[in-house]
Formats: structure tokens, sequence, C-alpha cells
């Protein structure tokens, strides 16, 4: 008679905002990295859920494994190592100028992280459940999706925030960037022609992430989502 086993896991993730300015053009580069922590388990039968207690010590263990890979992260980049094979797509470091499209070196150019929210992370004690939280404080993940468009199609959509260029996305892309949500949050693209090429945001109280949606030029309001 086989002998069955349910398997349950549980993630915790911590985004990081980044910036640096472009080697060849001079302009700066913003954007966010997630890091993942993950733990598994298995319970013998086919069990249809967790009781709460183990349910709280899985969530636990995966905050463990998280700060375990954001110290693995740290270290790397301090040493200028800015690879992800180890930590998946989302922790990537865009390398490549959002502007001009030119790689950096790295070399004399390193992307300024800020860890702060995670400030103690670099703690001996691996058991220790760190800070919970998907943005450091009084920041917010915006990601801005270009839906695919015949509409100017060949020309790529620069976001401005606060009147600042912090984006450029191509026909069907995206870009996430970071916002201080105790400042005016406002977008603009380089189209013209629509009330909706500006578009100030109204970042609801709790949220830690936000989608924004942009077509032809335009933002589409109601479409935005927070979480």
């Amino acid at each position: 008679m086989p002998i069955y086993r349910t398997a349950f896991s549980k993630t915790a993730q911590k985004s990081f905002p980044y910036h640096y300015i472009c080697e060849h053009c001079g302009k700066q580069n913003a954007g966010y990295f997630t890091l993942t922590g993950m733990a598994s388990t298995e319970v013998a039968g086919r069990a249809g859920g967790l009781t709460q207690e183990s349910e709280t010590e899985l969530q636990r263990q995966a905050e463990v494994s998280l700060y375990n890979v954001v110290n693995s992260r740290k270290a790397a980049i301090r040493k200028g190592k800015y690879g992800t094979a180890l930590y998946g797509k989302e922790a990537e470091i865009n390398a490549n100028c959002v502007f001009c499209n030119r790689k950096q070196s790295w070399k004399t150019n390193k992307a300024i992280i800020d860890w702060s929210s995670y400030e103690n992370a670099d703690h001996n004690d691996k058991t220790t459940e760190q800070p919970q939280g998907i943005t450091p404080e009084n920041h917010v993940a915006i990601k801005i999706v270009r839906d695919s468009s015949f509409v100017g199609v060949a020309l790529p959509t620069i976001i401005s925030l606060n009147g600042v260029p912090v984006a450029r996305i191509e026909n069907g892309g995206s870009a996430t960037i970071s916002a201080d949500i105790t400042q005016p949050i406002v977008l603009q693209t380089n189209s013209v022609g629509s009330k909706y090429v500006r578009y100030e945001l109204a970042v609801p109280s709790g949220a830690s992430y936000g989608e924004v949606y942009v077509k032809g030029g335009v933002f589409k309001p109601k479409l935005t989502v927070w979480k």
C-alpha cells in the first residue's frame, strides 16, 4: 500500500531599492530587487492543512531562510559580485541603463543599495526571526507595466517621477521604481495630448506594492492595484 505524504511550504520576501548613475550618459537609474526565503515540511497522510502552531513555525523558518539569503546577497555584492544565479531573476540588478541602454562596467560605478529596512541582517544568530516587511519604511514599490500596442510601438515610454526620469519601458515591458509615500507621487510619460499622461498616485494606507498600467503613452488609472 502506498504511503502518502502531504507537502506544505511558506515563503518570505523582501524588496530592496537601488540606484546608480550611468557611467555613460550620467542619468540616474533606480529600481528594486527582491530576495526570497523558503521553508517546507511534509506531513504523513493526505493532510488538509497544518495546525496553527505548525503553520506559524513554518513561516518563522521561511523568515530565517530569507535572513540567510539576505546575508549571502549582501556579502556577494560587497565583493562586487552582482550575479543572481543563486537568487533568481527577481534578485537581478539591472546593469543596462534604462535611458541609453548601455551596460555598466561596475568597476568604477557600483549600485547603491538601501539595506536600511534589514539593518540587522549581519547578525550572527541564524535562528533569530528578523523583522518582516516588503519595502523600507515610508517607501512603496511601484511596478509600471506597458501594454503591447501598435501605437508608438517603436518608441520607448519614458517614465518620470516628480519631474525626474526614472525608467525607460519598451513595448510590452515593465519597470519597478521606488517612491517615498511621505511626498506627492506624480508619474508622467513622454507622450502628449491626454490628461492621463500625468498621474498623481494615491497610495492606500498599509500598501507596500502597486502596479500601474500604461498603454499608448497614457496611464490607465482604473487598472491600478495595490497590495
